[in-house]
């Protein structure tokens, strides 16, 4: 089924002239990830080297939901469960790495690589098997703001750096997303102490989120 499912996508996408790149006709792999790229879901698992990365992203995900987010650990250095994806490997069709009789799973870092996956320190992992994680830990909902600002203040982790390019750029300036550079940081304290049931706190903090005179005050 995921392999009849990507097939389609990338059928359709190739009909729709959306194969060719820089004048190259992209193979499966490569058209996956630009799909993936502008939202697509693929058969492409999103992992990355940096821990920090991925617990920015456990903790973004629905920051102000309550739920609670997750960071896996998967080891990829066992050549019996993963095989890296060579050029020659990228030229295969998809269900290549599909076989019914396949047990591997397949890392990829596309090259050249772009300014987002190398933000984000990205490597794709896909294929027939089931990934099982070697290590995990929760994140508690309530602890999820408190980590994304120590996460910025400790080695500058936020959404602009992670998400460096065009799309990323558009994307902060949604209109859904508070303007200012500073602004996510008021609306964050806001939020605390909403939570805290410190009122008059928050209603100043909103004020300042709003406030073009506080958008490049200090923490």
């Amino acid at each position: 089924m995921l392999l009849r499912i990507n097939e389609e996508y990338l059928r359709d996408a190739r009909l729709r002239g959306h194969s060719l790149k820089d004048g190259q006709q992209l193979a499966d792999l490569e058209l996956l990830a630009e799909l993936q790229h502008f939202g697509a879901a693929t058969c492409l698992i999103d992992f990355t080297h940096s821990a920090q990365v991925a617990l920015w992203f456990a903790c973004e995900k629905d920051a102000e939901a309550r739920t609670n987010g997750r960071v896996y650990a998967v080891r990829v250095d066992n050549p019996a469960r993963f095989k890296q994806i060579t050029p020659d490997l990228l030229k295969e069709e998809l269900a290549y790495f599909f076989r019914a009789n396949e047990r591997l799973l397949y890392q990829w870092e596309p090259q050249p690589q772009n300014n987002r996956i190398i933000a984000q320190q990205s490597v794709f992992i896909f294929g027939g098997a089931e990934i099982e994680a070697d290590a995990h830990c929760v994140i508690r909902e309530d602890s999820k703001q408190n980590l994304l600002t120590s996460l910025e203040k400790a080695i500058g982790i936020t959404e602009a750096r992670i998400f460096p390019d065009f799309d990323g750029f558009t994307r902060l300036r949604a209109y859904n997303k508070p303007y200012g550079p500073d602004s996510r940081r008021y609306l964050d304290r806001g939020l605390n102490a909403h939570k805290e049931s410190k009122l008059d706190d928050a209603v100043d903090t909103y004020e300042d989120t709003t406030d073009p005179d506080n958008q490049n005050e200090a923490l």
